[in-house]
């Protein structure tokens, strides 16, 4: 897909003296083929193409339905300008920033060649190549100098050089980013702020690299006036230089099925490279199976200059279980640089965490089962994409939440799957503050598959259980920190199995539980975001909802010692500093070790009991290195990625 991605990122900027950017000179164009003027000016400047070329934007933009070179859109962008333009239609052209004399366009080229790219009227608008690959590049828009606070457009242009229309050759403007109006997109600038644009570019097949050109340009806060642009040649990229995608992260499998992902590398350099492509299994069911394509696990591919290369990863996921993979990149010629994708796949997984609020707000829920000894899968549908189908999977239990997502929330095909699911058995914990008041008018969802009723946002923020169930029976909390909390009771329809199970303090009901006699499916539903509780009351409330369901949980003991091993690092992917939490069966003690994949150790320390080491790698390079915990009783390794 061709498009642009706009991010604005401010950025503190200590400026000891004012100084101004580099001024490219701007030319633009508009004609048809049938103008005589246009098909003059375009002649002269091929002819005088050695003198402008490398240091000025020319933009040509064909109009006209006539024209077998238009890009849809250019009229508009004529149409607009023509008004502005003492020339009016064409040629027109920008130099340093003002409209041009009167003279024609050899003036506006002696004009450009007598001051150079290094103009001392230079512009207060600086604008940068920040990253360049094959197919995308990312530029920086500020201000050099104060006094110029305010809103800029910026226009974007892909050129492809000597392609063929009515006898002529021209510069064809083949991909253009401009905003409805023409004028392009507007961006804010303020002194001491910075904005990044990027765009993704796409060459065609049969594209020559050096002669297809990227331009842009930054014109206002009054238009039609330019300040500032640049010029980049596709082919210009760095020797050696390289990014991987991955197809999708996460799979949903049933036991015996095969996840298929695809890796793809692609060479932004401007040389032919090899790159090493491992596949790590971190933890898997003994009966699993996953490789490269070829059957390996490791392999070497070489990739041509401004090409691709797709890699097959194939998951077998032989038993039910949940696997997790870490997948490793790394260039021959860049030696530095270590590239880590992790993928995960699930089948029939015993507990499946569903992140359906766009937010990161998993962690109490992954925190409790990892602690609790309950193997999840963890889903998150704002990056992980719809589940698809799960509700005949046999997975035990569903913990649904939605947080504030109050744009997109709990989608058609979702919602019939939640329904089947809890129909045919299954145990579901569904909470959130927003689902009510989005998915109260879907009757088969809301009212017949959950038997809830919304009865409008809560007022109180206090929490105390039911009496009427008992493993709520005297629990309290408090969501004093949420934003907003809905009222959620039971439908009348549904009286004899639907019952509140928890209040708010004002004795309004926040959720309640529904039982499906005929299947054994159990339904939970709270109205308001479980994790905005504090975290022993949000535990509190897991264990009793897993008492409910019939699932055992693992209670907390403060002063009961460790049984069996544990290991954990966070975070994953990490810049200096990472926390190693460890645990070492009956109080005794154990050697923490951390190991590059060279087989180097650089650090070795001994511990006791269960604990908590911050290893500090400010010293050593990027790449991925093993955690390891021996012990008496066993040992457990973890994998980690340093990035600087």
């Amino acid at each position: 897909m061709r498009g642009k991605i706009l991010a604005v990122l401010v950025v503190l900027m200590l400026i000891s003296t004012i100084y101004s950017a580099p001024r490219m000179a701007v030319g633009e164009i508009f004609g048809r083929i049938t103008c005589a003027y246009c098909r003059r000016a375009h002649e002269y400047l091929l002819t005088h193409r050695s003198e402008w070329e490398d240091s000025t934007v020319l933009i040509y933009m064909h109009t006209g339905s006539t024209d077998p070179l238009q890009v849809p859109g250019n009229a508009q962008r004529y149409s607009y300008y023509s008004s502005y333009y003492s020339m009016g239609y064409v040629p027109h052209m920008f130099v340093n920033g003002n409209d041009g004399s009167s003279g024609p366009y050899a003036d506006w080229v002696r004009d450009f060649r007598a001051t150079g790219t290094s103009d001392p009227t230079a512009s207060f608008v600086g604008i940068d190549v920040v990253s360049h690959t094959v197919d995308s590049i990312k530029l920086a828009v500020y201000l050099d100098q104060p006094g110029h606070d305010g809103d800029y457009f910026i226009i974007a242009v892909l050129c492809r050089n000597e392609l063929s229309a009515g006898g002529i050759t021209w510069y064809w403007v083949a991909q253009k980013w401009l905003s409805s109006s023409g004028r392009g997109d507007m961006l804010h600038l303020t002194y001491g702020d910075t904005q990044y644009v990027q765009y993704c570019v796409t060459l065609d097949p049969g594209w020559d690299p050096s002669k297809t050109y990227f331009a842009a340009v930054v014109a206002g806060p009054t238009l039609p006036q330019v300040q500032n642009g640049i010029k980049v040649n596709m082919a210009e990229r760095p020797p050696y230089a390289y990014h991987v995608l991955i197809n999708r992260k996460k799979a949903l499998k049933s036991p015996g099925d095969t996840a298929n992902f695809t890796l793809t590398l692609t060479n932004d350099g401007r040389n032919d490279d090899i790159y090493h492509v491992s596949l790590v299994e971190i933890s898997a069911p003994a009966a699993w199976d996953a490789r490269l394509s070829g059957g390996m696990t490791s392999f070497d591919y070489t990739v041509s200059s401004a090409s691709r290369c797709d890699v097959p990863i194939i998951v077998n996921a032989a038993t039910r279980g949940v696997g997790k993979y870490m997948i490793v990149v790394s260039s021959h010629a860049i030696s530095d640089r270590a590239d880590t994708i992790y993928i995960s796949v699930g089948a029939q997984p015993p507990v499946l965490l569903v992140n359906d609020s766009g937010e990161d707000v998993q962690a109490k829920y992954c925190q409790f089962f990892t602690m609790n000894g309950h193997q999840y899968m963890y889903w998150d549908t704002h990056e992980d994409g719809e589940l698809g189908s799960f509700s005949t999977m046999g997975i035990d239990l569903v913990v649904w939440f939605c947080g504030y997502d109050s744009i997109e929330g709990i989608q058609g095909s979702e919602s019939d799957e939640i329904t089947n699911y809890i129909n045919l058995g299954g145990k579901l914990l569904l909470n959130g503050a927003y689902i009510g008041r989005m998915k109260n008018s879907d009757f088969a969802f809301f009212k017949l598959g959950l038997g809830s009723k919304y009865d409008g946002p809560a007022t109180s923020t206090t929490l105390q259980g039911s009496r009427d169930i008992s493993q709520f029976r005297g629990y309290t909390g408090s969501i004093s920190t949420a934003i907003r909390a809905e009222k959620i009771s039971p439908d009348p329809m549904f009286a004899a199995n639907t019952h509140t199970a928890m209040k708010y303090g004002d004795g309004s009901s926040a959720g309640i539980v529904r039982e499906f006699p005929s299947s054994g499916g159990k339904l939970i539903f709270f109205g308001f975001p479980m994790e905005e509780l504090p975290t022993l009351q949000f535990r509190d409330l897991m264990y009793r909802c897993l008492s409910f369901f019939g699932i055992s949980g693992v209670a907390e003991s403060k002063n009961a010692l460790p049984s069996s091993v544990a290991l954990s690092v966070a975070p994953t992917p990490f810049n200096e500093v990472c926390e190693i939490k460890y645990a070492v069966p009956d109080g005794k003690s154990g050697e923490l070790s951390i190991v590059s994949l060279n087989g180097k150790t650089v650090e070795t320390v001994n511990v006791r009991g269960s604990g908590t080491y911050m290893w500090n790698a400010e010293n050593l390079s990027s790449g991925v290195y093993v955690v390891n915990l021996t012990t008496e009783k066993g040992s457990a390794s973890r994998k980690i990625l340093l990035v600087k």
